[in-house]
């Protein structure tokens, strides 16, 4: 792999110096971080330490808790009612996804009809250089949109635009992404469809059941790891920084709903649409022709986990990840990863809300 980059750098100069600038272009920004020196963009907004401390408060005081929500559930029944089935719902899918993982494991019958039934994807032969291009061009194209919205935001400054841009910037990054997909897929002699667009014998919703029994499935491992870690967090004293759409969510519900809107879209669905097409029908199938099975899960993972902000999320990110990859391994379609993947982000972006609403009741 590495004498293939080498000679990819030595053919395409054009992405070794793509390649240089992005480099400079972190290195002075770790070193303006390093000075010292605040950026007063990256400050808490008031809306959002209001909520990080009636969060606190809530999360520390059980009185606290009960009367927020007794508080909550005289203001808003419906709301009270439905955020106590989503714990309910929560509770029984951890307990089926336990049922299913102990049948994967003990029943090959249950296992073969739940991951059987097609072939392995196999590798397209597409070369390593394909996804590093396209991962050079995303950043590069990233920097490139964060300097033209920065110029705008300086020559016409407002209240929420920091916000707006991120959610646009975001959205048009995952369109590019794609495109640079497809371009390079088309280049090998491939159709866009070989990124994952089929359904394996046409069974659509088979495939989409597959996929939510696969979230159960993985959601008792998921909240396992995801518990461990905000023990080790509240043990040392550590507040994990909130997700740039939790921001949103929390600053722009009463001054740009129709931001939130479209943020919830992004985050419930075009997100897990557009990182499911990249991650699994695109990076995954060049690892696995490169390093095989094994190491093409592990590391479509870990990059899957890393480019989600924080390092604190990044374990049970990277089960899911890994949960992702096998599905799609299995199934030779996106079908499934992407309900999977919209099921989880929408089940959490909805309990968000909920619990968000339950809290505000006591700031």
């Amino acid at each position: 792999m590495l004498k293939e980059i080498f000679f990819f750098f030595k053919k395409n100069r054009l992405y070794l110096w793509l390649l240089f600038l992005i480099g400079a272009f972190y290195a002075f920004a770790a070193l303006g971080s390093g000075s010292g020196v605040q950026n007063p963009a990256i400050e808490p907004s008031q809306a959002v330490q209001r909520f990080k401390e009636a969060e606190r408060q809530f999360t520390d005081n059980t009185s606290v808790r009960a009367d927020a929500f007794d508080v909550f559930a005289k203001k808003e029944p419906r709301l009270a009612l439905l955020f106590e089935l989503f714990s309910i719902f929560f509770i029984l899918a951890i307990v089926a996804g336990i049922v299913i993982d102990i049948l994967i494991w003990v029943r090959p019958g249950f296992r073969k009809r739940f991951l059987g039934g097609t072939e392995p994807p196999a590798s397209r032969g597409w070369p390593f250089s394909i996804l590093f291009k396209t991962i050079i061009l995303f950043v590069a194209w990233g920097i490139a949109l964060s300097f033209v919205m920065g110029i705008v935001e300086a020559i016409f400054p407002a209240p929420g635009l920091a916000n707006l841009y991120m959610v646009f910037h975001t959205f048009l990054l995952d369109i590019l992404c794609v495109l640079f997909m497809v371009r390079f897929v088309k280049q090998q002699g491939s159709s866009w469809r070989e990124l994952g667009f089929n359904v394996p014998g046409g069974k659509k919703l088979r495939e989409v059941m597959i996929g939510v029994t696969g979230y159960f499935g993985v959601l008792p491992v998921f909240v396992l790891v995801l518990v461990t870690l905000l023990f080790a967090a509240n043990l040392f004293h550590y507040e994990p920084p909130p997700h740039p759409l939790v921001n949103v969510f929390i600053e722009e519900e009463r001054r740009f709903p129709f931001l939130v809107v479209f943020s919830v879209l992004l985050g419930a669905v075009i997100g897990p649409i557009f990182e499911e097409i990249f991650f699994r029908g695109f990076c995954y199938p060049i690892l696995r022709g490169k390093v095989g099975k094994f190491w093409a899960v592990v590391l479509s993972s870990a990059f899957f986990a890393s480019i989600h902000h924080t390092g604190f999320v990044f374990w049970p990110i990277f089960v899911l990840g890994v949960a992702l990859a096998l599905l799609y391994e299995s199934r030779r379609s996106l079908v499934a990863p992407i309900t999977l993947h919209i099921v989880h982000n929408s089940l959490f972006i909805g309990y968000f809300f909920l619990l968000k609403q339950i809290i505000g009741s006591n700031a």
